[in-house]
C-alpha cells in the first residue's frame, strides 16, 4: 500500500564538505511521500589509510534499515579482515552481508525498533492495537476490518499532520485499504497479544520487517570502488562529461536475478519478487531470505553487492550517488549533464546543485505513473585533485 500527500514536502536537509581531494554536497527531500525513508552517509576520512566513504540507502517498508545502515555500515567495513588486508572488494561484500547478520542479532532489536518508531508518539495506536481480538464470524470480521481501515486512516492522518502541521486533513490522500488477506496477515492470534511487552517481543526477534537498497562508493588513493545492492545508483562523470554507470540496478526481471529468485523458491510477477518487492537485492527484507537450504548469497533477495572498480584518471570530474527517485526520472547521462551545466556556470555550493536536481525530478502532481513522487536523496562528489596511488 502507498500514500501520497496532496502537496509535496519540498523542504530539504542539505550538507556540504571538503578536503584537499574532494568537495561534496548532499540533500534529502521527502517529496510526495507521507514519510521519509532514505538515509545517506559521507565520511571524507574513514581512517588513516586515505580512504573516503559515500553511501545512499533507500528504505522501503520503513526507515529503520536505511538509518541503521547509515550508522553502522562503514564501521562494519573497517572491521573486516579483508579491509585491513587491502582487499576492498572482498571487504565491501563481506560488510553488506555482515550488516544483515547484525540486524538479525537480538541486541540490535532495540535500536532498530527505535529507528522505526522515531518521531512516533508512544500513545499512537499500533495496527495490532487497532485490531483487538479475533473475530468469531465472517460478519464480525468484516465489521472489524471496516473499523480498522477507518482507525488506520485516522492514525496515518495524525502522523502526517504532526510532520506537516500546515497540511489540511482533506488534502491528505491514501491509496490503500486493507482487504481480507491483509487483515488475516496482520491480525493478532489472540486477544492477549497486546500484553506482550517489548522485552518479550525482542526475545523472538527475527529481524526488521523493512529493507533498504545500498549504493556505496569508497575511494582509496586513486582507486574507486562501488558496491551496490538494489536499484539506487552511482554514476561517474569522466573526461569530457561522459556518464559511466558505476553500479548495476538489481531488478527482478534481469535474467541472473530472476534465475536466483526462482531457484530459491520464489517467483517474479509484474516485475516484482513474489509479486511484491520491486528490487532483487537489499539489506534487510528477511521475509525473502528464509530458504534454509541455501546460502545468504543464494536467497531470493540477497544483500550481496556487486562490485565495480575504477581508477581515477586526469580529466575525471565528479560522481553522483542517488536513490531511484532520481534515476526513475533522469537517465545517467541526463543527470550528469544537469550537474555539469551548473558546475560549469560557476556554482560552488554542491548542495544547491543537489537541491535543484531534486526539484527538477519532482512530479507536478501524483496523477501520473508515480515517477517523481518518491523520496529523493543525492550526493555529488567533485574531484578537486587527482589523488595519488596507494
Amino acid at each position: 500500500m502507498g500514500a501520497y500527500l496532496s502537496q509535496p514536502v519540498t523542504a530539504k536537509s542539505s550538507t556540504d564538505g571538503a578536503d584537499d581531494t574532494f568537495a561534496y554536497g548532499t540533500t534529502a527531500m521527502q517529496g510526495w511521500r507521507t514519510n521519509m525513508e532514505d538515509a545517506h552517509s559521507t565520511i571524507l576520512n574513514l581512517d588513516d589509510t586515505n580512504t573516503s566513504f559515500f553511501a545512499v540507502f533507500d528504505g522501503h517498508g520503513g526507515k529503520e534499515v536505511a538509518l541503521y545502515a547509515a550508522k553502522h555500515l562503514h564501521e562494519a567495513l573497517k572491521r573486516e579482515d579483508a579491509y585491513k588486508g587491502g582487499d576492498m572488494s572482498a571487504a565491501l561484500q563481506a560488510s553488506f552481508l555482515r550488516l544483515d547478520e547484525m540486524m538479525l542479532a537480538k541486541d540490535s532489536a532495540a535500536e532498530l525498533t527505535a529507528f522505526r518508531n522515531d518521531g512516533q508518539k508512544s500513545d499512537e495506536p499500533s495496527i495490532a492495537g487497532l485490531l483487538g481480538g479475533e473475530g468469531s464470524s465472517a460478519e464480525d470480521k468484516k465489521s472489524r476490518r471496516a473499523e480498522v481501515n477507518a482507525k488506520l486512516r485516522a492514525a496515518l492522518i495524525e502522523q502526517v499532520k504532526e510532520a506537516n502541521p500546515d497540511i489540511d486533513e482533506d488534502d491528505i490522500k491514501f491509496d490503500f485499504e486493507l482487504d481480507d488477506d491483509d487483515f488475516d496477515e496482520i491480525a493478532p492470534s489472540s486477544s492477549g497479544s497486546d500484553a506482550m511487552n517489548i522485552d518479550k517481543a525482542h526475545e523472538h526477534w527475527t529481524g526488521p520487517q523493512a529493507g533498504a537498497t545500498s549504493v556505496v562508493v569508497v575511494v582509496r588513493g586513486d582507486k574507486v570502488y562501488c558496491a551496490n545492492a538494489g536499484d539506487s545508483r552511482a554514476v561517474f562523470c569522466r573526461k569530457d562529461g561522459k556518464a559511466v554507470d558505476m553500479s548495476i540496478d538489481h531488478k527482478p526481471m534481469n535474467d541472473a536475478e530472476r534465475a536466483r529468485i526462482m531457484k530459491a523458491g520464489g517467483f517474479v510477477s509484474e516485475g516484482r519478487v513474489n509479486g511484491s518487492l520491486a528490487l532483487s537485492r537489499a539489506l534487510g527484507d528477511f521475509e525473502y531470505k528464509q530458504n534454509q537450504n541455501l546460502t545468504v548469497e543464494e536467497q531470493a533477495v540477497t544483500a550481496l553487492p556487486e562490485i565495480k572498480e575504477f581508477t581515477i584518471e586526469q580529466g575525471d570530474e565528479f560522481f553522483i550517488l542517488a536513490c531511484d527517485g532520481i534515476w526513475d526520472v533522469l537517465s545517467s547521462q541526463e543527470c550528469v549533464d544537469f550537474v555539469r551545466e551548473r558546475l560549469k556556470a560557476g556554482e560552488e555550493k554542491l548542495s544547491k546543485v543537489c537541491e535543484e536536481l531534486c526539484d527538477r525530478c519532482l512530479a507536478p502532481d501524483t496523477r501520473g505513473s508515480g515517477l517523481g513522487c518518491d523520496n529523493m536523496s543525492v550526493i555529488i562528489c567533485v574531484l578537486k585533485n587527482k589523488p595519488s596511488a596507494v
